[in-house]
């Protein structure tokens, strides 16, 4: 990165280094460093072409991420540059200006901001504007961070990636950011309205990462050619459990009476499980003798599983992921219901549907988070 860094100040003596190039640097070198272990995990399983094989050569490393962070920096200079206003020869920047030139009229990022107040956010969406304007929150508090680091500090890493997808599959010239900023800020103007200066600002520096990215490109998308791209309604919720597929479906339950002479199953609560998994136990055998030596209490025995028995866990597991994902379901079908009769003129129904949303995005995640880490156990076959 310092190598990289230092050739781009001295290629570029003008642009020199700039507070925040590096966090636009790091995105690319992670995607060029997964993109060359992908390359040797597939070498060691099938043939690979020797155009992809010299595309992704780890010996051009530096140079491809220079290349790249080039060509990004090339798009987004003017959220850098200030006219006039060039580093010496030893790469520091002037600490005093001519009083002849004013550093706020002259820099190209303000500039930026107020074409995109003027043009786009305010004709899109005249009473957040109005809103913004009254509580005395321009556009430069928080806009020029998003322009400048290109929303890196905005969103998760893997988020992250796929805005940038977007970005620059739209050209070089990375007109799209400038609906980003307008997409941004309708997808949280309920939040906004209903907040006072304080709070407003806080959503602002600190946006949500909950809110879903696929919303926030199509919304851009949309506002940029409105006849080419529908608008988005908030529920882009992929891979809805199928009612047809195991996994989609809840576990019956019947509630049979205890046959007789045989004591109730006693439930100990979810605390306590949670505290018996995370202790380490020792291997014991199901043997009478072994039963007998235990020293768990009888409450922490179900129906002759023990509560850190895998096969108790497995269940538990699949159970959990089969309600979330009927739950998730049922949210993404009452808000498309709500969304069409409910005026946008409803604050507080809106806010409702938007804590619907991000409900719904929530659980999502969780269970992606649970298909992921957990899928070889919660599929594994009992032996």
């Amino acid at each position: 990165m310092t190598n990289i860094l230092f050739c781009y100040a001295r290629e570029y003596p003008t642009m020199c280094y700039r507070q925040g190039m590096h966090e636009i640097l790091a995105p690319l070198l992670f995607i060029l460093h997964c993109d060359h272990q992908a390359l040797l995990h597939t070498k060691e399983l099938d043939f690979v072409s020797e155009i992809i094989d010299e595309a992704l050569n780890e010996r051009y490393f530096e140079e491809d991420s220079y290349v790249m962070f080039e060509k990004v920096m090339a798009a987004i200079q003017g959220s850098y540059h200030i006219n006039d206003l060039t580093p010496s020869s030893t790469g520091y920047f002037p600490t005093q200006m001519s009083p002849t030139h004013s550093p706020i009229s002259e820099n190209q990022v303000l500039t930026q901001l107020e074409w995109i107040k003027e043009k786009l956010f305010a004709p899109n969406d005249p009473e957040l504007f109005q809103h913004l304007v009254k509580l005395d929150i321009s556009l430069p508090l928080f806009g020029i961070r998003w322009l400048r680091l290109l929303f890196g500090r905005e969103f998760p890493l893997q988020d992250l990636l796929v805005l940038w997808d977007a970005i620059f599959s739209e050209g070089t010239k990375f007109h799209l950011v400038n609906y980003i900023v307008v997409a941004m800020l309708k997808a949280i103007r309920h939040q906004l309205l209903s907040s006072d200066y304080t709070d407003c600002l806080t959503l602002l520096m600190h946006y949500p990462t909950i809110m879903d990215i696929s919303y926030i490109i199509d919304t851009a998308l949309h506002l940029k050619d409105p006849k080419a791209f529908s608008k988005p309604t908030m529920t882009p919720f992929p891979q809805f459990p199928s009612p047809s597929h195991p996994e989609g479906r809840i576990i019956k339950e019947t509630n049979k009476p205890p046959d007789k002479g045989k004591k109730p199953l006693r439930i100990p609560n979810s605390t306590s499980q949670v505290n018996l998994r995370t202790k380490k136990t020792s291997k014991q055998t199901l043997g009478r003798n072994a039963q007998a030596n235990m020293s768990v209490s009888d409450s922490l025995v179900i129906d002759g599983y023990r509560l850190d028995d895998p096969a108790l866990v497995r269940g538990e597991l699949q159970h959990a992921h089969a309600v979330m994902s009927l739950c998730r379901l049922k949210l993404a079908q009452y808000y498309s219901v709500l969304e069409k009769y409910i005026s946008e003129d409803n604050i507080p129904a809106q806010q409702a549907l938007t804590g619907i949303h991000e409900v719904n995005i929530k659980l999502s995640k969780t269970i992606s988070v649970i298909e992921v880490k957990t899928y070889p156990f919660m599929h594994e076959e009992s032996n």
